[in-house]
């Protein structure tokens, strides 16, 4: 790749952004986007109803967070509230809350949130039955760790490592439309791994042999809960930058063989949510820095074809994994 500084076409008026994180709301709202520029500052934006248009970007140092921003995760905790956590330069842990739903944010809280070690990456989701949210994190010795909120909204567990999991490099969960979550961990070689509740906010299977579901060797993961009548899905990029996915056929049911985005240029980060209407929406910055975004025309439904907005001047370097960028 080399240097450019041509025009990108940007979705929703965005600043320039190397990585993004998603989450839908509760209350009246739809869903929220965060987005880190290339000076590692925290913005966002979200939808003013479910589906809806978007607010103005609110940044850089959104809700006050005057650090470095190197990874970002948000879920929902079981009772309408989002919780947003970012890690800074030092991998040190840092998190705000929604004082209600689709509400006004509190305070951060931080450093090493909830006595967290240092950790590189991060992913959430919220649970369902009588817990909250969870959390994972992968250490700076790519060990997968985790802590959940007992109750929604409520106290958090004690940090405790993912049993048998191999080392990871990266991590992302979503609920697969009958209240249990699913989790998916690339490991160092880049096979993703999976893991899946029992139950609605109960014990897990314990985590399953690499390159689930017959994937390809991938760096990048998210994943999301479809409305309707199918489960989760989940989008992956590959060594070659390209994006791939695969969904459930049904809520905890069966999922499909991993098919190539359609008419998707190469993409170097991706971001997924509900907008509150049972419609997914998805992100995804490409590698000459655009950010694209695409959604559902109805729950569990077709997609629309990519949106961009406006063009702005992209200054500098294509993007490439962000994830592999050493700390100032």
């Amino acid at each position: 790749m080399t240097t450019t500084d041509t025009p990108r076409k940007m979705w929703a008026m965005a600043p320039s952004l190397i990585q993004i994180e998603a989450c839908q709301q509760g209350g009246k709202r739809g869903a929220q986007l965060w987005g880190v520029q290339q000076n590692y500052r925290l913005n966002s934006t979200f939808q003013v109803s479910p589906g809806g248009n978007w607010s103005e970007w609110a940044g850089p140092n959104w809700a006050g967070m005057n650090k470095q921003v190197f990874d970002i995760a948000a879920a929902q905790q079981n009772n309408g509230n989002v919780q947003l956590w970012v890690i800074d330069n030092r991998q040190q842990l840092y998190s705000i809350s929604q004082n209600s739903p689709g509400g006004n944010w509190g305070q951060w809280s931080g450093p090493n949130w909830n006595g967290s070690v240092k950790v590189n990456a991060i992913g959430a989701a919220q649970q369902r039955g009588s817990r909250g949210a969870q959390l994972w994190g992968v250490t700076e010795n790519q060990i997968l760790t985790s802590t959940y909120q007992i109750t929604p909204g409520g106290n958090w567990s004690p940090w405790s490592d993912w049993k048998n999991s191999p080392r990871c490099k990266d991590v992302a969960a979503a609920d697969q439309n009958d209240g249990r979550l699913t989790l998916f961990a690339i490991d160092l070689e880049l096979q993703l791994w999976v893991d899946w509740q029992k139950s609605p906010g109960g014990d897990w299977v314990g985590i399953q042999q690499p390159n689930w579901n017959k994937a390809p060797k991938v760096w990048n993961v998210c994943a999301a809960q479809q409305g309707g009548n199918r489960g989760a899905q989940v989008w992956a990029i590959t060594q070659d930058y390209q994006l791939i996915t695969c969904y459930q056929f049904s809520p905890g049911g069966n999922w499909s063989g991993w098919q190539p985005w359609a008419n998707t240029p190469p993409v170097v980060e991706i971001a997924a949510a509900g907008q509150n209407n049972g419609c997914v929406q998805l992100w995804a910055i490409t590698s000459d820095g655009a950010l694209i975004s695409t959604r559902q025309s109805a729950p569990g439904g077709d997609w629309t074809g990519w949106e961009t907005e406006v063009e702005i001047e992209f200054q500098g370097n294509p993007i490439t994994d962000n994830r592999r960028r050493d700390r100032p």
